[in-house]
């Protein structure tokens, strides 16, 4: 199975320019809390790189993302010197590389003065936030590493997709035609879906730790409870509340990584769009 890999960036890095970046944070750089391998690796990045161009045309977007500081997208827009972070560790819990990731791009943004930038969601970061620590599998916050984003459709509904699954050798998922009042609600199950898509997938690594490749169920059930353990939320009124629903492989986007449709079980029948409602309300507020 594919070593899952997580990227972030460094961006606008001014105070130290390095040709070995690592030597920038070795002194300070802490083995991870549990056994295992990790790999980090640092690179200098072309002000050019696809990445980062493709992250700033998207945060600069107000139709598609909640707009960023135009003061740090022109920062990064002008600077010359941007930093690479790639980690990558053995797939299953615990995930090391995210630890990793996370540890590396804070030293480094902190000793250079940099931003941090994950490039995938796409999301600038801010110098105080922390992802929460990985304790055990049940309090893992999905919702730290993969974000919801929405796009407005041809036909007026909407198209919701999580974005940085791939950092657990995961598709992401999207949800289409979602009327506009439904969105939170659906963002919050995508992300609770995608919780019980990682967890499936570490138990299975955990039963079966050679197999070397893995099926995606083509029908999955999700609890309340699910969705507030993927946002690190207090345990709702109602846990056991559950929708399910169907996963096919969707139709491939240009530019984007492999996605996987969500849609009703195949015992519904009606309406798609009087699922939406019922699978929202049937997971709460």
């Amino acid at each position: 199975m594919v070593r899952p890999a997580a990227a972030g960036l460094v961006v606008a890095a001014p105070r130290i320019v390095s040709d070995d970046p690592f030597e920038l944070i070795r002194d300070r750089w802490e083995p991870p809390p549990w056994p295992g391998e990790v790999e980090v690796r640092i690179d200098r990045a072309a002000a050019d790189d696809p990445e980062i161009t493709g992250a700033l045309e998207t945060l600069a977007c107000p139709a598609c993302h909640r707009r960023a500081d135009h003061l740090e997208l022109d920062r990064i827009a002008r600077a010359r010197v941007h930093y690479a972070v790639t980690c990558a560790a053995p797939p299953g819990w615990p995930p090391l590389h995210l630890w990793a990731l996370w540890q590396a791009v804070s030293l480094l943004a902190e000793r250079t003065g940099g931003l941090r930038l994950d490039p995938h969601t796409p999301r600038l970061i801010p110098a105080g936030w922390r992802p929460r620590p990985p304790t055990r599998p049940e309090r893992f916050a999905v919702g730290d590493w993969a974000r919801v984003l929405g796009f407005q459709d041809d036909d007026g509904g909407t198209r919701l997709h999580t974005a940085g699954m791939h950092v657990f050798g995961l598709p992401d998922l999207e949800v289409r035609d979602v009327r506009p009042d439904l969105c939170r609600a659906w963002a919050r199950l995508l992300l609770g879906l995608a919780r019980a898509l990682v967890h499936r997938q570490w138990a299975d690594l955990a039963a079966e730790p050679a197999r070397v490749s893995r099926v995606l169920p083509g029908r999955l059930e999700i609890t309340a409870s699910d969705v507030a353990a993927a946002l690190a939320e207090p345990l709702p009124a109602h846990p056991a509340r559950r929708v399910a629903v169907s996963l096919r492989h969707a139709t491939p986007v240009a530019g984007s990584r492999p996605r996987l449709a969500v849609g009703p079980p195949p015992e519904r029948r009606g309406p798609v769009r009087t699922w939406h409602v019922d699978a929202a309300q049937a997971m709460g507020p």
